[in-house]
């Protein structure tokens, strides 16, 4: 029976085209993390979580001083079947976390950090999550 809800998800998730891919797999509370243009499910939960992109870095690049440290806006695509997908700006440093559907999302790291003197290309980022279940 487990098996037939994962190849359902799958199937979902092939068909949104909101929802990126690869997709690797992630549980609750443990940290995984994910490309841009890559994907995680959380099996047990029925959520999956997309990385499209970093929309805002303006982090402290590690070859300068800096009187404030920035951030950066990450943009994930969450869903949780049988809803549809939808689109969370989440900033670093957290908190605050990412709230959807009961389940809170923590951005733990973004790599690459920043320099001054290369700009960081779109789809090298690659960020560290944890997903729990939101406090009430």
């Amino acid at each position: 029976m487990r098996s037939i809800a994962a190849a359902t998800l799958i199937l979902a998730m092939s068909c949104d085209s909101n929802v990126a891919g690869p997709t690797r797999r992630a549980a609750l509370g443990q940290s995984f993390d994910l490309r841009v243009g890559e994907t995680a499910t959380l099996e047990e939960e029925g959520l999956t979580i997309g990385f499209t992109g970093v929309t805002n870095d303006s982090r402290c690049p590690i070859d300068v001083v800096c009187i404030r440290a920035g951030d950066a806006t990450l943009r994930l695509t969450l869903r949780r079947l049988p809803q549809p997908a939808t689109v969370v700006e989440v900033k670093t440093p957290t908190p605050p976390d990412a709230v959807y559907d009961g389940y809170s999302i923590e951005v733990r790291t973004l790599l690459p950090a920043p320099r001054a003197s290369t700009p960081t290309e779109p789809n090298a980022y690659v960020a560290t999550l944890v997903v729990d279940r939101a406090s009430s």
